[in-house]
């Protein structure tokens, strides 16, 4: 608990500061949440054939597959679906990692979170995509 005694002019101060913080905070937050609700993720698979993109929520927006598709094997095209979508999850939290770092930095609490929580979520690997 501060103590300020007869000093109201020191309370309000201080009580001025950390309400000024708060709104710093606030919206910081606010463009964060702006920017990233903003970033998609775009991956190829290895070969180049398929692209995918993925919703910032991580999950598929669109594929596109170019006609040459339609001479390879179903098994094939699954693989490189798969491999594309890890390809667009793993940018999508790359491109997360910038905007955090671009609008409230790094060595922060809250950026080392939100980077996290998009890393674990979208680079977990959730078995061999070419099974």
């Amino acid at each position: 608990m501060l103590v300020f005694g007869d000093d109201l002019d020191g309370a309000e101060e201080v009580v001025d500061r950390w309400q000024a913080s708060l709104q710093e905070r606030a919206d910081a937050a606010r463009q964060v949440r702006e920017r990233l609700d903003a970033v998609t993720g775009i991956g190829l698979d290895p070969d180049r054939i398929v692209q995918v993109t993925v919703a910032p929520s991580g999950v598929l927006a669109d594929i596109k597959l170019p006609e040459q598709i339609r001479r390879q094997s179903a098994d094939l095209t699954r693989q490189q679906i798969l491999q594309a979508a890890q390809a667009a999850q793993a940018d999508l939290a790359r491109k997360a990692a910038l905007v955090v770092a671009d609008t409230i930095g790094t060595n922060n609490p809250t950026a080392d979170a939100i980077v996290s929580s998009y890393t674990r979520r979208l680079t977990s690997d959730p078995g061999d995509a070419t099974r």
